[in-house]
């Protein structure tokens, strides 16, 4: 509830509580070569700093200009990308000098990210372009649980990912069983998940768009205690996948997200993953043969999918979950459901696509690590990237599938 101070009832998973920013952890990335922007009432604090030093420093570096229609402030970076006021131990010269409370909103602020859901509700996580937070997040092996904390959004950034008109009743009775379902099936049939998955947001949209979201919650209940499983594995079995199709589909995305660099090898230095996906599955040159992709993939898939869901498959399902809570699905993405769970699917099979790929190149020495800075690669591509994000959510309402047609899609095939 939201009291006198301004404090506002958030939820968060509980693992966005134990994240500590730690400069000397990650070489304080959050402050090199990335655009710092400053707040009005920080911009205000910073031009009456006392001390002498800061404030001329602060003079030199702070800048104004017009952005996105509005005048906006900025740090201006040094000579090596960095923020001028990182000091050589990775603190912050103006936390140091004057205090948490001088630090500007952005700041302060990431790498969490808030929604205000209601004047009274906001939702908090965190952000895997951290490299800390995505370890507070990835490596969690317990199972999913939330806290709610009251919040001071006044001093918060708000995060770049609206709740706009969303129907917020039926959100946050999506939300649980939606993410409860994404919990289970983790290691002997990891694509079930996204069947059961599909099966519920498709009825519980169905009952938002009727004014019944007071009856999706016990509509998710047989999907996370198993009772429609046998009706999923049925769906699997006479709706099987197709590997071509299927193929086919990453290709589009591959080609959508990274255009010429798949087929310039000088490019590769900066795109080792990508390197990895060109090089497993033969599609580096213009003549790719489909039907030869596909074979590769089937044997890749063969030998390493069991290795890579029974010793890193919570490392998987962690992103999964925080996927989907921080981009607010099943309506954060696309007021239309399917549109949505089809982005969604298709995020959670490219980063299993890129995963295979990883552990083919590196056979046994794919490690936890290798895994935690993959999963990072591919969180930039679809949430850091708001070219990418709109072309690919753009690609998939120009297909104009179903439900059953994204599972049809999306599953390879291989009776996973």
């Amino acid at each position: 509830m939201k009291d006198k101070a301004g404090l506002v009832a958030c939820i968060r998973p509980e693992y966005a509580g134990r994240f500590k920013c730690d400069g000397q952890a990650c070489g304080a990335e959050c402050c090199r070569k990335w655009t710092i922007v400053i707040d009005e009432d920080t911009y205000q604090k910073y031009k009456k700093v006392k001390l002498k030093n800061l404030r001329a420093r602060l003079k030199q570096y702070l800048v104004t200009k017009e952005y996105e229609g509005r005048l906006q402030h900025f740090i201006k970076l040094d000579h090596t990308g960095s923020c001028p006021f990182l000091q050589p131990d990775d603190f912050c010269r103006i936390q140091r000098a004057c205090g948490e409370e001088y630090l500007s909103k952005t700041c302060r602020t990431y790498p969490r990210l808030f929604v205000q859901l209601a004047e009274n509700l906001a939702e908090e996580t965190l952000t895997l372009s951290c490299p800390v937070a995505a370890r507070c997040c990835l490596l969690n092996r317990e199972p999913l649980r939330f806290e709610q904390v009251e919040r001071d959004l006044s001093r918060m950034s708000g995060s770049c990912f609206s709740a706009g008109k969303l129907l917020q009743p039926a959100l946050l009775s999506m939300q649980g069983p939606a993410l409860g379902i994404l919990q289970r099936c983790t290691e002997e049939r990891p694509d079930l998940r996204f069947v059961l998955l599909g099966f519920f947001l498709d009825r519980a949209d169905e009952l938002a768009q009727s004014d019944r979201a007071g009856e999706i919650e016990s509509c998710g209940q047989p999907y996370l205690y198993g009772e429609l499983d046998g009706e999923a594995e049925q769906v699997m079995r006479l709706c099987p996948g197709d590997v071509k199709a299927y193929i086919r589909n990453m290709m589009t995305v591959l080609e959508l997200f990274y255009g010429e660099e798949n087929r310039h090898p000088e490019h590769m230095s900066v795109q080792p993953y990508l390197d990895n996906v060109m090089n497993a599955y033969g599609i580096q040159s213009e003549k790719v043969v489909l039907s030869d992709v596909a074979e590769r993939y089937v044997r890749i898939r063969g030998a390493y999918c069991d290795k890579i869901y029974e010793e890193y498959g919570y490392i998987l399902t962690n992103y999964f979950l925080n996927h989907y809570f921080t981009m607010l699905y099943p309506y954060g993405v696309h007021e239309n459901a399917t549109v949505a769970y089809e982005f969604f699917v298709t995020v959670c099979k490219l980063a299993e696509f890129f995963a295979l790929a990883l552990f083919d190149r590196r056979k046994d020495e794919a490690c936890e690590d290798d895994m935690i800075e993959l999963l990072r690669y591919v969180d930039q591509k679809v949430i850091h990237n708001h070219n990418d994000r709109k072309n690919l959510l753009q690609m998939i309402k120009d297909g104009e599938h179903g439900f059953l047609d994204v599972m049809r899609l999306l599953l390879d095939g291989s009776g996973r």
